[in-house]
């Protein structure tokens, strides 16, 4: 049966195809053995390609209907960088799972990619946990390769549809300015970087110190036995009444484990909160700036002492000590986003000396060498979450602003969050151009504050 042109079959199919890709992402990054044969796009091609983008194009809806119609755009676009890279997402999932890499702790044996990453965070030894961390540099090359043709790959299929870059659709910002906007979060806050480093000891000559000093397991006290759902809702059961949430917990290493359900939580309300009347391409994203924002700010909740005495019920100079614990965390992980975004540059995937800077500054000492191109994983992301970090702090203020210390608790709170996120899921199109380097100077005396 021919494909009906109109923008509400366009919005259904692309909603389905969505959905099959993200199903199938799942199945491959669990098993890719079973999954690496399978074509997510067998059903879903007429809305994941050139011809999509310029079958919309060709339509032409009434006046109120031309946000849709941008929308999805948007979603044919991200949808064909998705198809035309999904071998390469196989092949990245087979390397990574590939158990080839050569590790000599304890007994000499061949692990994967992703088991010597998940055993390094588990370790509390950096000599144990940099073994690992050798081990997983050993398949770095093989994965480094695939990395680097996918981003080949993203950038022809931008060309192709005259866009300068991938991320061209997300932002009116050029690539120059967004590689200049993460420059700027770090230099805004490496003093107080540096300060907690030479304070703590963390870092030193190896860079698996500073990993696992940002695992925050120096702030145990008030969590949980165990990090679960349950917990999320018992916290927010307010918030999320009533919406189909899709939290994806992680597993606990540390507080900073907690911290990020807490934005997992807050990515997936908003993700979930957007109202039901809307059509899917504006419901979401596949550029979602604003869920990351809402992932910052509840990330950034247990460096608040008041939620540190309120949530976890900790005595005031705990509360106190652990929310500066977890605030250096929040440090690293604001300076991992800027690190991330300017190592997954698609038009240079960095290896040799700039993978050396960036991870020096961010864990104290460079990674091996091995991991340039490598880590970190990609995402596909890395810039929206970037945008997100540069413009979460007014809406953190606005909070405490409006609802106080613990808006957490409040219902006002609960209202009016609820009612931002039904909100479209895109950035308004008349949103105030970006200022980077007063974000990131904004974003440094925050920290300066919550660790001075």
């Amino acid at each position: 049966m021919p494909f009906d042109p109109s923008l509400a079959a366009f919005d259904r199919d692309v909603a389905r195809a969505d959905a099959a890709w993200q199903s199938w992402r799942a199945r491959l990054s669990a098993a890719p053995d079973a999954a690496r044969n399978e074509d997510p796009f067998a059903a879903w091609r007429h809305v994941a390609g050139k011809n999509a983008l310029d079958a919309i194009d060709a339509l032409s809806p009434v006046q109120a209907e031309l946000p849709w119609k941008e929308a999805l755009s948007r979603w044919a676009f991200a949808l064909t960088q998705r198809r035309v890279s999904a071998d390469l997402r196989i092949a990245w999932e087979l390397a990574a799972h590939e158990k080839s890499a050569h590790l000599t702790l304890d007994r000499p044996r061949e692990v994967s990619y992703l088991e010597a990453w998940d055993q390094m965070l588990e370790e509390t030894e950096p000599a144990r946990a940099e073994a690992w961390l050798a081990a997983a540099a050993s398949r770095g090359p093989a994965l480094a390769a695939v990395v680097r043709e996918a981003a080949q790959r993203r950038l022809e299929v931008a060309h192709r549809v005259g866009l300068a870059h991938p991320f061209a659709l997300a932002t009116k910002m050029s690539l120059d300015a967004l590689r200049g906007a993460a420059r700027a979060v770090l230099r805004a806050t490496e003093d107080v970087a540096l300060q907690l480093r030479r304070e703590v000891g963390g870092g030193g000559p190896r860079a698996v110190a500073g990993l696992l000093l940002a695992l925050g397991r120096d702030a145990p006290e008030g969590w949980p036995s165990r990090l679960t759902t349950r917990w999320l809702e018992d916290l927010f059961g307010a918030l999320a009444k009533g919406l189909p949430l899709n939290v994806a917990v992680p597993r606990a290493l540390g507080a900073s484990s907690f911290a990020r359900a807490l934005g997992a939580f807050g990515h997936a309300f908003r993700v979930a909160g957007v109202s039901r009347s809307l059509p899917f391409a504006l419901a979401r994203d596949p550029y979602v700036v604003d869920a990351h924002r809402f992932a910052l700010v509840f990330a950034s909740l247990p460096s608040s002492p008041a939620f540190q005495r309120r949530a976890l019920h900790n005595a005031s100079r705990v509360a106190q000590d652990q929310a500066r614990r977890l605030a250096r965390c929040s440090l690293f992980e604001a300076r991992a986003i800027a690190v991330r975004a300017l190592l997954a540059d698609d038009e240079a995937v960095a290896g040799g000396d700039l993978f050396e800077e960036l991870t020096g500054s961010l864990f104290g000492a460079p990674f091996p060498e091995g991991l340039a191109g490598a880590w970190p994983r990609p995402r596909g992301d890395e810039w929206t979450r970037l945008l997100a970090l540069l413009s979460v702090a007014p809406f953190a203020e606005e909070l405490v602003d409006r609802f106080d210390i613990d808006w957490f608790e409040n219902p006002r709170a609960v209202s009016y969050l609820r009612a931002r996120a039904s909100a479209p899921a895109r950035e308004p199109a008349d949103a105030e151009p970006l200022d980077a380097a007063a974000a990131a100077k904004h974003l440094a005396v925050r920290f300066e504050g919550a660790l001075g």
